[in-house]
This record gives structure tokens, C-alpha cells and sequence, in this order.
């Protein structure tokens, strides 16, 4: 006989698993609650842009195609110098915080736009007065050094990085986290309840006996009332086929 998902046998599924579809997706958002309200620092982000001209250049050439070119180049360089220990304990040394370089090109992060003569530095941490200094003192430490070593003042800091009070995490919230993770939950409870059904060949109920061409003799129900079984025999017993 040719097996067929009636809407009935999922509704029949649901009432089996109940207990399944409806504990995992309140587990997985209890623990989603417990580990962004208790484990999770919320994350800040601030990002500086600096501008890379070529220096000593005449101000009537200075948009002309080669000096674009050659800008273009040389944020490229910078884009590396930009992350280079030795910029990143200058700008340590300027913010007066108590952390490795390694700590702070872990926050780091330097974008060169293509074809472009803008280099953005952004940074994350738990504190937004922290990214705010640290990416303005690391765009005030490549100036310094870039004048230093390549003898050139050719790096103007266009938009430094500000605080403003009430800035948000760009990490998601308590409630994103926690409607993510029921989500999620019922998903798997549900997928897991239809796996378990399936992989369950047991025989529940007469209806599924009737389906597979098998007589009806009576069906014995256990009652917990006074710690008794109790036999119920169904009026319609069918004749055993020869």
C-alpha cells in the first residue's frame, strides 16, 4: 500500500511531539537570553577618513590623471603602513591605554576604496570613548609617521571619528538575539519531531493498523486511575481473514 502525508497524520505529529516543539525553542531562548544579557559584551564601532593628496604638486595639476594615479598608489601604500606595529604603538603611546599591539590590530581594520584617494580606518571595542580615541590617534599616528619616513604631508584627516552619547552597538540586541534563537528553535523542534515519527515504527493507534490491511480484535487502554488496566473492547470486532 502506497504511504501518503495526510494533514491529518501532521496534526497527529504536532500532538505527539508537543512536548518537543514546544521545550526546545524555550531552552535555546532562555540560553540566548542568558548569554547576551550575562556573557556578551555589546560592540562599538567609529571610523575615521583620511584624504591622500600627492604633495608638492602644482595646485592647477592637482586633479589632472597622473596625480590621481599616483594618489591612488600611494593609499595603497598607506593602507599597509596603516596597520604596521610601528604606527600602532604610536598611536598606543598617544591614547595613554594600556593594551598590545596585537589587541589593537585586532580592532583595526584599514579599507583602501578603489579608485579612490580616501583610506578608511574603523575600529571595535566594548567602549565607544575607546574606538572614538583609538581611531583618531592611529589616523594622527600614520600622518606623523608618513611625514617622518616618506618626508611627505600628503595625509589630511578628513573626518575624524566623534562621540555622541546614546550611540548604539552595532552588535544585536537582547530581544534580536532571543527572537532569533526561538525562531530557530522551533525549526529544529519541528524538523526533530517529524524525524523521530519517522524513524518510530511502532503502531499508535487503530487508524494506522486499518492501513495496513490488519483486523481490528480490540484495542487495551492503560488507565492510571487507582493504578489499574483497564480492557476496552470495541463492539465492532472484526472476523480474523482466513
Amino acid at each position: 500500500m502506497e504511504n501518503s502525508v495526510s494533514v491529518k497524520d501532521i496534526l497527529l505529529t504536532f500532538r505527539r511531539r508537543a512536548w518537543i516543539i514546544l521545550v526546545i525553542p524555550i531552552l535555546l531562548g532562555m540560553a540566548s537570553f542568558i548569554y547576551t544579557h550575562f556573557f556578551s559584551s555589546p560592540m562599538y564601532s567609529a571610523t575615521t577618513q583620511v584624504l591622500v593628496n600627492q604633495a608638492k604638486v602644482k595646485k592647477s595639476y592637482l586633479y589632472n590623471t597622473n596625480a590621481v594615479q599616483t594618489n591612488t598608489q600611494l593609499v595603497n601604500t598607506y593602507s599597509g603602513m596603516a596597520s604596521n606595529p610601528i604606527v600602532l604603538k604610536q598611536a598606543i603611546r598617544m591614547s595613554n591605554f594600556k593594551m598590545t599591539v596585537g589587541q589593537l590590530s585586532g580592532m583595526l581594520t584599514v579599507q583602501a576604496t578603489q579608485n579612490n584617494q580616501l583610506l578608511t580606518l574603523n575600529i571595535q571595542s566594548d567602549s565607544p570613548e575607546l574606538s572614538v580615541q583609538l581611531v583618531n590617534h592611529v589616523a594622527e599616528a600614520l600622518k606623523s609617521r608618513v611625514k617622518k619616513i616618506m618626508g611627505e604631508d600628503n595625509v589630511v584627516i578628513l573626518s575624524p571619528a566623534s562621540y555622541t552619547s546614546g550611540l548604539s552597538p552595532i552588535t544585536a540586541s537582547l530581544k534580536k538575539n532571543v527572537l532569533i534563537a526561538v525562531i530557530a528553535g522551533f525549526i529544529i523542534s519541528i524538523g526533530l519531531a517529524f524525524l523521530l515519527d519517522y524513524l518510530d515504527d511502532s503502531i499508535k493507534d487503530v487508524h494506522e493498523l486499518k492501513q495496513l490491511d490488519l483486523p481490528v480484535l480490540g484495542v487495551v487502554s492503560y488507565s492510571a486511575r487507582h493504578g489499574r488496566n483497564r480492557l476496552k473492547n470495541y463492539s465492532n470486532v472484526q472476523s480474523v481473514s482466513k
